[in-house]
């Protein structure tokens, strides 16, 4: 098998979830997920973790997609939808988010990784924002055969302080 190259890419607009047809038509997408641990973030203003000191959180959602088949591999095109909510510490209009979509092989290990940057902007009087991510990912593969085995993760890109939260260490 040659060597996998892999591209990773974030688009504006999706190509769509349409199935190559003929000798790919027993081809299966790569799995596409959203790790719950993954899932959301909250960014906090002052000393602790309570309600209170919430300044904005975010959740992706709504991971749709779809794969295209070619003699050289599989292409997967994906939306997912990022919605943030102003907390009640929330001094700046503004909040950074950054996501990530990573490509694991057969085995779980992460054959490519790339992190994308996702500000939301908070309206005077709007507490509450989102966005739709469009995303197209590359696996160049010698057997297409086997890009049902592959796995396409979407997540934040958290600290370790902001993971350990998410898994209920606060």
């Amino acid at each position: 098998m040659a060597p996998l190259a892999l591209i990773l890419a974030a688009g504006s607009t999706i190509a769509g979830c349409s199935w190559f047809k003929g000798d790919y038509a027993d081809a299966k997408c790569p799995v596409v997920a959203i790790p719950d641990d993954l899932a959301h973030v909250s960014h906090f203003q002052g000393q602790g973790t309570d309600f209170a000191n919430l300044a904005v959180s975010a959740r992706l959602s709504d991971l749709k997609g779809g794969c295209t088949f070619d003699k050289d591999g599989v292409t997967v095109d994906m939306t997912v939808s990022l919605v943030a909510q102003a907390g009640p510490a929330m001094t700046d209009r503004n909040a950074d988010f950054a996501y990530f979509v990573a490509i694991l092989d057969p085995n779980g290990a992460i054959l490519a990784k790339k992190v994308f940057p996702a500000p939301i902007d908070f309206p005077t009087g709007q507490q509450r924002r989102g966005s739709v991510e469009s995303i197209t990912q590359r696996i160049p593969l010698a057997d297409f055969h086997k890009a049902g085995n592959y796995r396409v993760e979407v997540g934040f890109q958290l600290s370790q302080e902001e993971l350990n939260y998410n898994r209920g260490g606060h």
